[in-house]
């Protein structure tokens, strides 16, 4: 889902040919990995334990 919209971020900044949406492109990026990602992750953490740790360590963060 975070791939979609990044990529559909890329898309508008090419579209809109400025430099301005690249600090958008750039925003979303580092808001998504830092901050919802890390969110999700500890839930999934709590909810499945070990499980979660096995898959975790087996697949990157962005696949």
């Amino acid at each position: 889902m975070y791939v979609g919209f990044l990529m559909a971020l890329v898309g508008l900044f090419v579209v809109l040919g400025a430099v301005s949406p690249a600090l958008f492109v750039l925003l979303f990026l580092i808001v998504t990995d830092r901050w919802y990602i890390k969110y999700e992750e500890n839930i999934l953490n709590e909810t499945f334990g070990v499980e979660y740790e096995r898959y975790k360590s087996s697949t990157r963060r962005w696949i």
